[in-house]
């Protein structure tokens, strides 16, 4: 694991750590949010930008670039590795200056160009642009990042980050084979969902109160790695004491074993984004939303000194699926037992039936590019499909 790896995935760990208080389901890109942080961090200056560092491990991570570096090299408009498509984009006030050397930098760093938005007089057709712009780059999965009244003719700046991933399984769930069966919820909330069921060899390991499965994607660069308590309700306990490291040792202690495995078909769509800036705030980021102590100089200058670049919010939205066939998922961050066979081999049954973590990894950098927990799996309508 390279030094740019180790530091998104730690950054990535603590965001969930304080993002999962409260929730029930929960999805997030920390690839998607560190990279829109990235950003910021390029045009930032004195104590916004080390609040920024601490927040981002970014000690161990001298050069952004390697941020694209790690799944293909940049294009002119979006980095495109297999079934992922990450793309960036700065949403300015036209009346700022925008500096030249920042707008290279981003360029060359995030493959990020520059819109000049009114939104001072037209906040409105503002926010359906950059709206836009991301239902566009995460092909239609997100829609409607930012609500409204989420830009107004305050905004100044919003940067945004799109993710789009979309893979097949290398061992797909025949459709024919889903079942229904129980998911616990909770002691007193047992659910009747879309249980699918497949058998294979996969990367095993039973270890520390907890199953971890690795279910790999066609062509072998990604997988989905699911963390099962071994308490039907303990996934809160094994989340407060997961680390990256600790993460890292289960998948190498994990070997090939036969599996028939059983786990629901389930979607994470929230309502509404994430609303970050609390969230950051408690790891230490707070100078960039301050109107008295934001330093972001680096990326414009302001008209006058009474109207300095200040982040307003920031939001980030993931959209997770996972079905028979494989996974959908797209997020981004704006700153603003059936009869199946397998050739004879004895096959032990496992069945993920309660609360668990997910989290989609590039195999190869060990990148995390989601990550979340199902409390509650949604069971899509039968016959839907």
């Amino acid at each position: 694991m390279t030094p740019v790896v180790a530091a998104m995935n730690a950054f990535g760990f603590d965001l969930y750590g304080v993002a999962r208080r409260d929730a029930k389901n929960l999805g997030l890109s920390p690839f998607s949010v560190a990279t829109a942080l990235h950003m910021i961090l390029l045009g930032a200056r004195g104590d916004t930008a080390s609040e920024l560092r601490r927040a981002l491990h970014a000690a161990a991570s001298p050069d952004a670039r390697e941020l694209g570096a790690l799944l293909s090299p940049p294009g002119p408009a979006q980095v495109d590795a297999g079934g992922l498509h990450v793309a960036n984009r700065l949403f300015l006030e036209r009346s700022y200056a925008l500096e030249a050397s920042y707008v290279d930098e981003a360029d060359a760093r995030f493959a990020a160009g520059v819109d000049l938005c009114d939104f001072v007089t037209s906040p409105e057709p503002s926010r359906e642009r950059i709206n836009a712009w991301v239902s566009d780059r995460t092909k239609a999965q997100i829609r409607s990042l930012i609500p409204g009244g989420g830009v107004t003719s305050a905004t100044r700046l919003v940067l945004v980050n799109a993710v789009h991933f979309k893979a097949p399984w290398k061992h797909p769930f025949p459709p024919d084979g889903t079942i229904a069966g129980p998911f616990r919820c909770s002691p007193t909330d047992v659910r009747e969902v879309p249980m699918m069921v497949t058998c294979a060899t996969l990367p095993f390991a039973h270890t520390d109160g907890v199953t971890v499965l690795e279910l790999p994607y066609a062509g072998g660069r990604w997988a989905m790695t699911l963390v099962v308590p071994d308490v039907h309700f303990g996934l809160a306990a094994v989340e407060a004491a997961l680390t990256p490291e600790r993460l890292a040792g289960w998948v190498r202690r994990s070997a090939p074993k036969s599996l028939m495995l059983a786990m629901p078909r389930f979607e994470i769509d929230a309502p509404g984004p994430l609303q970050l800036v609390p969230l950051l705030a408690e790891l230490g980021v707070r100078d960039a939303f301050d109107r008295e102590r934001a330093d972001l100089g680096g990326i414009a200058s302001p008209r006058s000194t009474a109207e300095p670049l200040v982040v307003s919010d920031i939001i980030h939205k993931a959209v997770v699926r996972v079905d028979e066939e494989g996974t959908v998922a797209a997020a981004a961050t704006a700153t603003r037992a059936p009869a199946i066979g397998m050739s004879g081999e004895a096959a032990e049954f496992f069945g993920v039936d309660h609360p668990f973590l997910f989290l989609v990894r590039d195999v190869k950098s060990s990148v995390i590019l989601f990550m979340g927990r199902v409390a509650e799996p949604a069971a899509p309508c039968w016959t839907s499909r």
